[in-house]
């Protein structure tokens, strides 16, 4: 009973480290370089104007959109920003795909000499943002404590650890996660 109650209670530890992030914030932090026309840096500016589409590959079709204002480039010519800290002008957080987004900016100045607009090219979403993925793996928690909850029950006296494995692998084994052919590596790849 010792030896059971020790393997519930590891599995529940070890749950709770992979399960306890920090909440999803929703925001990407974006940074871009302002340049003009005659791709000089353009520092110092203040009143700098962003507007962030998320969209396709060609730009064609916008999911959402949003609007900053205000901003300054540095020294450098560089403004920083957070993509989704202000309120869209077209769509929701949540209608975005991020396995498929592209970020395209239009930089909107006046440096005296009237507005100045420059388009970038739509530029794929890396690394980062495919980890807002991860919280479409809601589920997972409720298959998981599904397994170890009938695996417990049903196996009570039997050798808990192989039963509580096979019946995890089991479970995970039916769970689709996108772009993965090996289960268990992507769980762990999209836990950790």
């Amino acid at each position: 009973m010792k030896k059971l109650l020790f393997c519930i209670l590891l599995l529940f530890l070890g749950l709770s480290a992979v399960f306890a992030q920090a909440p999803t914030h929703e925001q990407l932090t974006y940074q871009t370089v302002v340049r003009n026309a005659q791709n000089q840096l353009v520092f110092n500016q203040n009143n700098v104007t962003v507007q962030v589409y998320v969209c396709n590959a060609d730009g064609t079709v916008v999911t959402y959109s949003e609007t900053h204002t205000g901003l300054s480039t540095n020294a450098n010519g560089m403004l920083s920003l957070m993509i989704g800290s202000v309120a869209p002008d077209q769509g929701t957080w949540a209608d975005i795909d991020w396995s498929t987004a592209y970020i395209k900016t239009t930089v909107s100045y006046n440096p005296g000499s009237g507005m100045v607009t420059i388009t970038h090219a739509p530029a794929p979403v890396t690394a980062v943002p495919y980890a807002l993925q991860a919280g479409n793996l809601d589920n997972i928690t409720n298959i998981l404590g599904d397994a170890i909850h009938d695996s417990i029950v049903y196996n009570i006296n039997n050798n808990i650890s192989e039963q509580i494995h096979d019946s995890l692998t089991n479970a995970l084994s039916n769970y689709e996660i996108q772009n993965c052919d090996d289960v268990n590596d992507c769980v762990a790849t999209a836990i950790a």
